[in-house]
């Protein structure tokens, strides 16, 4: 009798252990399941007009306080610029993931771990002072974009395509969005049949 007390007692330990650890790794992963191809693409569409409108917006509205008090230029986005773009991507993938600590932690990689260091880099080969208004919206535009849904021709897609899933329409498994609506083993399935 002692002997199972103890044992329940160190299960219910581990199973608390397991939550904390959890909850500790929880803004590394993210999974998002769409029904379909066509409500993956609407949401990538949708999430990506969402973030282009921020960026039209705040990146002239606050450009001359990318310069500063003696004529120069950050080589990075100003406070502001950041903050708005990392809260407009943080809360697009809090919509699709439901998961705030890592919409947090990739918003965040994004305007700190990514952008800033591009425009430092072409602040650095004496690119960035040429820059125009509209050049440095499509420049972050595009860098946010390559980073969160890929390069559709290299058949990259980025971080949203690395996390989203849906149904596989045949069978109904889980599969990821880069196989098409059909899970590998019904697409392997529609191979054999076509070959026969």
């Amino acid at each position: 009798m002692c002997a199972k007390i103890l044992y329940d007692k160190d299960v219910i330990e581990k199973n608390r252990e397991n939550k904390e650890l959890k909850k500790k790794l929880e803004w590394r992963y993210a999974k998002i399941i769409f029904p379909n191809e066509d409500a993956y693409e609407e949401a990538k569409k949708n999430m990506m007009e969402n973030i282009k409108t921020c960026i039209d917006e705040c990146i002239p509205n606050e450009h001359n306080f990318m310069t500063n008090l003696s004529g120069g230029r950050y080589a990075e986005l100003a406070p502001r610029q950041r903050m708005n773009i990392w809260l407009t991507i943080e809360g697009e993938l809090k919509k699709l993931t439901n998961n705030s600590s890592y919409s947090y932690g990739k918003g965040a990689h994004i305007t700190d771990d990514v952008i800033n260091p591009a425009l430092f880099s072409l602040y650095k080969i004496g690119i960035f002072e040429d820059l125009l208004e509209e050049d440095v919206v499509d420049l972050v535009y595009n860098i946010v974009k390559y980073h969160l849904i890929g390069n559709p021709y290299e058949g990259c897609g980025g971080l949203i395509g690395s996390i989203s899933y849906y149904n596989c329409k045949n069978c109904g498994k889980e599969t990821e969005t880069d196989g098409g609506e059909l899970c590998f083993d019904c697409d392997d399935d529609c191979y054999d049949d076509k070959s026969e």
